[in-house]
């Protein structure tokens, strides 16, 4: 099995949550289907974002006063004035900002949702969004992860940490998880407390995670 693909992720882990892995394909667990193993690799690869996230850039074309934004977007980072080789001031909604004609120079407000707005037009060399973009999610069992190697023990850990949320929710009405109260402090979901186990160490995992540079924003 490939080191870095969708199935070596799915089997690592069916391993931190002890389930019998079925080859497939689709790989998946015994009580983990291939679809909930999918649901939760994807929501742990977003998990990553706001400390491991895709560098990227786009184009604005021409002289322009908005722009639609990229749909991979999770943050913007910068905007560049090719025109001067200078980056562009953040506007924010506040009373008393200047807008358009008032301001000395560009800005940029990421206003309506999806949509890059300048306060005046951009020359006719446009700009170049620089962002953090969301990573593209794996479909099929041999499928290259798309985020750096060191992040994949985080993305396991939140997944299992989903996995185990989703047979929790099916488990708590059980008669086999339920404790007598005279025997002792009852326990009536060990499965919830595993899976908050699991994102307490993708949250430690995340801690440990090298500082990616943002811009000043």
């Amino acid at each position: 099995m490939a080191s870095g693909t969708f199935s070596s992720l799915k089997t690592q882990v069916l391993k931190m949550i002890a389930d019998d892995i079925i080859e497939g394909p689709p790989l998946e667990g015994t009580d983990n289907d291939a679809t909930l193993l999918k649901l939760a690799i994807h929501a742990g690869i977003d998990a990553i974002l706001p400390m491991v996230w895709k560098r990227a850039t786009s184009t604005v074309t021409g002289a322009v006063t908005s722009a639609t934004l990229p749909t991979d977007l999770y943050e913007i980072q910068g905007v560049l004035d090719v025109s001067d080789g200078t980056f562009l001031e953040n506007i924010v909604v506040s009373p008393g900002q200047p807008w358009g004609s008032n301001m000395s120079g560009n800005g940029y407000i990421e206003y309506p949702n999806g949509t890059l707005t300048f306060s005046n037009t951009l020359s006719d060399d446009g700009a170049v969004v620089y962002y953090a973009a969301m990573w593209s999610k794996p479909e099929d069992d041999e499928d290259t992860l798309e985020p750096p190697a060191y992040s994949h023990n985080a993305i396991a850990l939140y997944a299992a940490s989903y996995c185990l949320l989703g047979q929790s929710s099916s488990a708590g009405g059980l008669a086999q998880y339920k404790t007598r109260v005279e025997s002792g402090t009852p326990e009536d979901n060990p499965l919830e407390r595993l899976s908050t186990y699991f994102l307490n160490r993708f949250n430690v995992e995340m801690e440990r995670m090298p500082v990616m540079q943002k811009g000043v924003r």
